[in-house]
């Protein structure tokens, strides 16, 4: 297979040839707006809108369409006065997203500004912090029209744990196909239902460079053999990998598929696959073995790749003004019988809408457990994102690709999010942590003994005038023996991202 930069390098080149106007915002959401996660899921859950949402980011068009939907038949009056809440902020938001074109360049700007006092240990949904220390300037602009979008981030730190200060993480070129999007970038994804971590791809790490390809709107197949399947959307990206790692340059492959047989219920599965890189082929029959899990466990450099993958779930339910759901993701390494084995697992139970003089408060209660094979009894340590050939493992960067707590680590975290008609929101989180529990030095990043302790996060963040504002503090009880440059027990970030 040639190299994955000549397939980029000739999407780029067929989407600059592309005549676009200039608009404002990128074409789908970010994973780090909590707050539009949270009303939008208070939307779903309440049945004015019914799309899959364990899969982020969404697509605006796919938001747009479920509002517009002529399945809804409620309207505001017969909603509590959260959803009505959450409702408002989403439209705010998707205008947005539609504003007529302009040709000002100036106009399309965002510059922003961050300081941070230590490196953040951990990171969940909807954390805004780049972890790292000392200053980052950034500044994007974009362009968009109804087939095209063109987004340029550019970011220089102070202090890049990787020597690297100037990056381009959240850039991206994309266009519309039909009902599909392609794009080219650098973006954050999230997969699975969990607000602390995601076992298989969260934001923990950089954004990969992919190529993506995905559905934009996910309503419901018109066979009547298939119409049970709900709403659907399938998500794929093929990312390369750093060069500074055990095999350079490595591919990563991810494919998720999630639907919602019920309006309460939404199911996902999840595929990755690490493969290819500097000394190893990656040809088509290379990337066949990969797509049906051959000789996942084969050592010497036969095997084809390093693989995970698994389910989730999340189920919700209404009480009274509040709507409740509970979730779980269970991921394997390696398989067995076609499936994947040696699980890792995380549950959580969620709670939203509680009213408190016009702010309404949400909170989680999330427990994982990134010991393999733990769930049945049956410990695997150092297997859960790990790999004989692909020896820096299942990692970008020295950080995890899927949870935050890499290997061999239980966590139990209470977390809220609050939220006013102002549109300010505070997050807030507390954890009890036990790292690396079977106290191997050469496996987890974030602990290299086994470790105990406590975490505390809380975190602001406000719209004045043109700008928004976010202030947030990390605590730990103790630091771990970790490979991450800069951590400290206590720290402190702000930021501030300017609109002209």
């Amino acid at each position: 297979m040639a190299s994955l930069r000549y397939a980029v390098s000739g999407l780029i080149a067929v989407l600059l040839l592309v005549n676009t106007n200039s608009g404002l915002a990128s074409p789908w959401t970010n994973t780090q707006d909590v707050r539009l996660r949270l009303a939008l899921q208070q939307l779903n859950d309440s049945g004015v809108t019914n799309i899959p949402m364990t899969s982020w980011p969404i697509h605006w068009a796919n938001v747009e369409r479920s509002l517009k939907s002529p399945n809804i038949d409620k309207t505001a009056r017969d909603l509590s006065q959260s959803v009505q809440t959450s409702l408002r902020y989403v439209h705010a938001e998707l205008a947005k997203t539609r504003k007529i074109p302009s040709r000002s360049l100036k106009e399309n700007t965002q510059i922003g500004l961050a300081l941070g006092s230590t490196t953040g240990l951990f990171k969940s949904y909807g954390d805004n912090s780049n972890q790292q220390q000392d200053a980052t300037i950034e500044a994007s602009t974009h362009w968009q029209n109804d087939t095209v979008a063109i987004g340029i981030n550019v970011q220089y730190l102070s202090n890049a744990e990787d020597h690297k200060r100037f990056r381009l993480d959240g850039s991206y070129v994309a266009m519309t196909i039909d009902n599909w999007g392609l794009s080219l970038g650098a973006t954050n994804r999230w997969w699975g239902p969990g607000w602390q971590s995601s076992l298989i791809l969260s934001n923990n790490a950089r954004p990969i460079p992919a190529i993506t390809l995905s559905r934009i709107v996910s309503h419901a197949p018109q066979s009547a053999w298939f119409s049970w399947i709900g709403p659907w959307h399938f998500s794929s990206f093929l990312g390369q990998l750093e060069g500074s790692r055990f095999i350079p340059e490595a591919k990563l492959l991810g494919l998720r598929f999630s639907f919602k047989p019920l309006l309460s219920l939404e199911l996902g599965f999840s595929r990755a696959a690490q493969w290819g890189g500097v000394g190893r082929p990656e040809s088509l029959v290379e990337l066949g073995k990969v797509l049906i899990g051959k000789d996942e466990n084969v050592i010497g450099g036969e095997g084809p790749g390093n693989q995970l993958g698994g389910f989730d779930a999340r189920y919700s339910w209404a009480m009274n003004t509040l709507a409740m759901a509970g979730y779980g993701q269970l991921i394997g390494e390696d398989e067995a019988g076609l499936l994947p084995s040696k699980y890792i697992y995380l549950v959580g139970l969620e709670v939203f809408g509680i009213a408190i003089d016009h702010n309404f408060l949400g909170l989680f209660l999330e427990y994982s457990d990134t010991m393999s094979g733990r769930i049945v009894q049956n410990e695997r340590p150092n297997v859960a994102y790990g790999h004989s050939v692909y020896q820096s493992g299942y990692r970008y960067n020295n950080r995890a690709i899927g949870s935050t707590y890499d290997n061999d680590s239980r966590s139990v975290t209470l977390g809220g999010v609050l939220t006013n008609k102002a549109g300010s929101v505070w997050t807030a989180s507390i954890s009890q942590l036990d790292l690396n529990t079977d106290n191997v030095a050469s496996s987890n990043q974030v602990s290299k003994t086994h470790h105990k302790l406590q975490h505390v996060s809380i975190n602001w963040e406000a719209d004045i005038l043109k700008a928004r504002l976010n202030l947030g503090l990390q605590w730990s009880s103790t630091i771990p023996n970790t490979n991450l440059v800069g951590a400290d027990r206590f720290g402190l970030y702000a930021s501030v991202d300017y609109y002209p």
